[in-house]
């Protein structure tokens, strides 16, 4: 049976589209509160036993509702918000080769994002670097409370795409995620790097310039 051609590509924002290091955020944290930056680290990198703090504010927690809970988890009695927030967006580094391959696709492929991302982050990305600019669809969790790879964040992208499973590509650097599209029918691509995905795009058969 014939492959269906591939009429979108989807990105994921964290760790494709834009490189991140929790740990500079803790660092900085680290100096404000006097609280070790390994312990900062642990509860907003979304690893271990605090995975679900980060869940949390993906998911749409208030701004308020976010810093109080990470107050309660550093215990400390208050965290002046402004200057977290500062230090908590700066993380992020774009991934130069990466604009210039959207730029390139967006002349023959529908383009969409799906992120899993709190609103800070979100509003902190599309204010400074415009991510959301070269897309036609942008899916951050915060919006709609449900985190990849929960299948209907996918579902929610094919309805508005207007397409079918096998006509999509999602490219994604967690493997979990990646796993959640397959089971789909969507074809999926784990960025490791740009080298990486232009191959692997190409094998799929993306035109690429």
């Amino acid at each position: 049976m014939k492959k269906r051609e591939i009429k979108a590509i989807i990105f994921d924002v964290g760790g494709v589209i834009m490189f991140y290091d929790h740990m500079i955020a803790a660092k900085q944290m680290s100096k404000l509160i006097k609280v070790s930056s390994q312990k900062i680290f642990r509860i907003i990198s979304n690893s271990g036993k605090y995975a679900r703090f980060t869940q949390f504010c993906e998911k749409g927690a208030l701004s308020k509702d976010y810093w109080n809970l990470l107050a309660k988890k550093l215990e400390i009695k208050k965290i002046p918000y402004h200057k977290f927030n500062r230090l908590w967006n700066n993380i992020f580094c774009p991934n130069k080769k990466m604009k210039k391959i959207i730029f390139n696709l967006k002349e023959d492929y529908k383009l969409a994002l799906i992120s899993n991302m709190g609103k800070e982050h979100k509003d902190y990305l599309i204010k400074k670097y415009k991510i959301t600019g070269p897309f036609q669809i942008s899916i951050f969790s915060c919006d709609i409370g449900i985190r990849k790879p929960d299948l209907r964040i996918y579902k929610l992208a094919l309805k508005k795409l207007g397409l079918k499973p096998a006509e999509v590509v999602f490219i994604d650097d967690i493997k979990e995620n990646i796993k959640g599209v397959n089971k789909l029918g969507i074809r999926g691509v784990l960025f490791k790097n740009n080298n990486q995905l232009f191959k692997d795009l190409k094998k799929l058969g993306v035109k690429i310039r």
